[in-house]
């Protein structure tokens, strides 16, 4: 088992809690409103989910390309990684057809839209923050051990966690923000 100093241990913590705050940084961007309203919620929800899929697209897809190079040939493995990208996103387009929605419609032409859907915009909130807080965990152990392990390989898987955390922040206090009114709530 190899033999970390006090030192490497410092390191590899700053360096994961500095990727963790980024999501704090995403947080802290929605507090740029000066009042909570619908297009804000809408904005933040909507630029959150466009940069987890582009981080999505490019990230995760070029490793799904790279793992079907394992077993094909470069060209074939690019048509697997987008057959199976493709297969993903008619499956989740047949889930939302079948499955019917529970959630009520935001409406902002509804007159009592901001009163009458707070709290199930504050619901929305804390499920997402919920859920960020449990898929941040594992990357959270992933960014420590591979930094504690080598400095070379943690900064880079830093750094990328740090720019998606920033949009996790922001779909967690877009909601928060909305439904409590409270900039303290929102951080």
């Amino acid at each position: 088992m190899p033999d970390f100093s006090m030192s490497n241990l410092a390191v590899a913590f700053s360096i994961t809690l500095a990727a963790g705050l980024f999501t704090v940084l995403g947080s802290g961007l929605v507090m740029f409103s000066k009042t909570p309203n619908p297009r804000v919620l809408s904005f933040g929800l909507a630029f959150a989910g466009g940069a987890m899929v582009y981080v999505s697209l490019t990230e995760i897809f070029s490793k799904s390309s790279e793992a079907f190079a394992e077993i094909y040939d470069k060209d074939h493995a690019f048509a697997a990684a987008t057959m199976a990208f493709l297969a993903g996103m008619g499956g989740i387009a047949l889930i939302d057809r079948l499955v019917p929605n529970p959630h009520e419609t935001l409406d902002a032409q509804d007159p009592s839209f901001q009163e009458s859907k707070r709290r199930h915009i504050a619901r929305v909130g804390m499920m997402a923050a919920f859920a960020i807080t449990a898929h941040n965990f594992p990357e959270g152990l992933a960014t420590f051990f591979a930094t504690l392990e080598n400095p070379a390989v943690g900064m880079p898987l830093a750094l990328a966690i740090a720019i998606h955390n920033i949009p996790e922040g922001i779909s967690i206090a877009a909601p928060v923000y909305f439904a409590t009114r409270s900039r303290k709530k929102t951080v």
